[in-house]
């Protein structure tokens, strides 16, 4: 009985989608012209919403790259900074391993070259055995390493400096190191003097014994790029005119 009520049950809902699409049918039938100007209009409007999104997407690509073409290389170079410390193999490994993969994944596509460099912090400036006197001393100094610098830049006197012996706790550290040949000039200084130079917190190593092996001048690098990555990424700034860096 139960069986029986079911499929009675199917049979009307059957029979009424069929008369439902029946009447659908004649009824769409009857209305063609209208029911085609709806599909029509339905897929204009459909047309005119996308191309709008294409138009403004071009609009907005054409100002974008008219932006681009204003600005100077300089302006358009990509500076990535990262502050650790203490300065040293280990921490700069550290935070290169995060840096460079992200920036591989994210802008590798539009990247030309990559130049990696770091700066320690600033240090006092004193005459080789004066380095007490070098924390009175207006003199400040920094140590900064950059990728290939001897090719970037010419050497205008000297050679370039030498691996030195490391220093034991508690002993001053022997290095040799490449100036800026205006740095130079402004101290009075020449390839071979001997200059101290004193940490501004504590360390391990008390100061550092620096040579001058030589001297390079950035001006004549021919190469904007990296003269205002120096300048603005690796030299020092200070709010006082009484210091010399």
């Amino acid at each position: 009985m139960n069986k029986q009520k079911i499929n009675e049950r199917l049979n009307a809902i059957t029979y009424g989608v069929i008369a439902t699409w029946q009447l659908v049918v004649k009824r769409a039938l009857a209305h063609w012209r209208l029911l085609s100007y709806v599909v029509i209009g339905v897929v204009l409007a459909s047309s005119i919403l996308s191309g709008t999104v294409i138009y403004f997407e071009a609009l907005r690509e054409l100002a974008l790259k008219n932006s681009l073409e204003r600005r100077t290389t300089e302006q358009l170079n990509i500076t990535v900074r990262a502050s650790r410390g203490p300065t040293n193999n280990e921490e700069y490994g550290k935070v290169s391993t995060v840096i460079e993969p992200l920036a591989a994944r994210h802008v590798s596509w539009m990247v030309h070259d990559t130049v990696h460099a770091g700066r320690t912090p600033t240090f006092y400036l004193g005459s080789s055995g004066a380095a007490d006197e070098a924390r009175l001393g207006k003199d400040r100094t920094f140590f900064a390493f950059i990728d290939d610098l001897e090719e970037r830049v010419p050497l205008v006197q000297g050679a370039s400096p030498s691996l030195s012996p490391p220093a034991g706790p508690g002993q001053p550290l022997e290095l040799q190191a490449l100036v800026p040949l205006n740095a130079m000039e402004e101290l009075g200084a020449q390839v071979g003097d001997r200059f101290a130079a004193v940490p501004t917190i504590d360390s391990d190593i008390p100061y550092v014994n620096v040579t001058i092996s030589g001297a390079f001048d950035l001006q004549q690098a021919n190469d904007s790029e990296l003269v205002h990555f120096v300048e603005e990424g690796l030299q020092a700034k200070t709010l006082t005119t009484d210091l010399r860096l």
